[in-house]
């Protein structure tokens, strides 16, 4: 990134704004970023492990058996949402946004 240099408080000023507007462009991302692996975890843990197991066809038949239960499931999205609260918390507490 080609910066200039700072001379004065307009320019400090305006530089200080930029930063603010990439900063909220970045949480905005990583909040969309965190949305889609909570919604996706599930799948993209199954598929990563499904294909480390692929050729093991009894192993593979037990863990999606075990995987597809709803017990499982909620289980994950409870894990996922404790994650998400200290995460957040975190965050909040981190860069001071509470």
């Amino acid at each position: 990134m080609n910066m200039k240099p700072i001379r004065n408080m307009t320019a400090l000023e305006r530089e200080i704004y930029r930063l603010e507007l990439d900063a909220r462009r970045m949480e905005d991302k990583i909040g969309d970023n965190y949305i889609y692996l909570k919604k996706h975890f599930p799948s993209l843990l199954a598929g990563s492990v499904i294909q480390q197991a692929a050729g093991k066809s009894i192993k593979y038949a037990i863990l999606e058996s075990v995987w597809n239960n709803e017990k499982v499931q909620e289980g994950v999205q409870s894990i996922l949402a404790n994650v998400s609260e200290r995460l957040a918390s975190w965050v909040k507490n981190k860069f001071g946004k509470g």
